[in-house]
């Protein structure tokens, strides 16, 4: 992330990441958006007790209500983490909204169901969970879609092998829209 002068997280919760990055990068423009207003007020607190402060606003990822007051362009780079799980199938107006916005880079770290083998016990145990619990569902074969398209690049796509006794919280998925 270093290259970018601008770090927006979407669905930013509590605000916890937010505040990490802010160590690892002091001089960064750092935002996050989310949907619910006791965020924002967590993310204000912080930003009080920090160097430099964290911008925050109103984004709906469902609705994209409040997209006007998000800046994003080149200098950007837009992450998700525990934010996109929670869309299910409804990822399309968000991914299409950054489509649009043409960041430097996106960054995700998120439960991805596409990356569990199904012939392995575990994985097929996790498979169900995920499910049970609609997280996001069909978000990578979309980018490796688009990405055949050549509307974007995608960088990185790993499965890490970490989470918890239900599934995998945490796989990493990094692209670029083409411009």
């Amino acid at each position: 992330l270093t290259p970018y002068s601008k770090i927006i997280e979407l669905g930013c919760g509590t605000g916890s990441n937010l505040y990490v990055m802010r160590k690892l990068f002091p001089e960064v423009t750092l935002m996050g958006f989310d949907w619910a207003q006791s965020s924002l007020k967590i993310l204000e607190v912080i930003s009080q007790n920090v160097p430099k402060e964290i911008e925050s606003g109103h984004f709906n990822m469902l609705t994209l209500e409040g997209k006007e007051n998000i800046p994003i362009d080149q200098e950007t780079a837009v992450i998700t983490i525990h934010a996109m799980e929670q869309l299910a199938n409804s990822f399309l107006p968000v991914l299409n909204y950054i489509l649009a916005k043409k960041p430097g880079i996106v960054v995700h770290l998120e439960p991805i169901l596409e990356l569990y083998d199904p012939k392995n016990f575990l994985d097929d145990l996790a498979i169900k969970w995920h499910k049970k619990r609609n997280y996001l569902n069909g978000y990578l074969p979309v980018l490796e879609e688009l990405e055949k398209k050549k509307s974007i690049k995608i960088l990185e796509k790993h499965r890490f092998y970490f989470g918890s006794k239900f599934h995998e919280a945490y796989s990493l998925i990094v692209w670029q829209p083409k411009l």
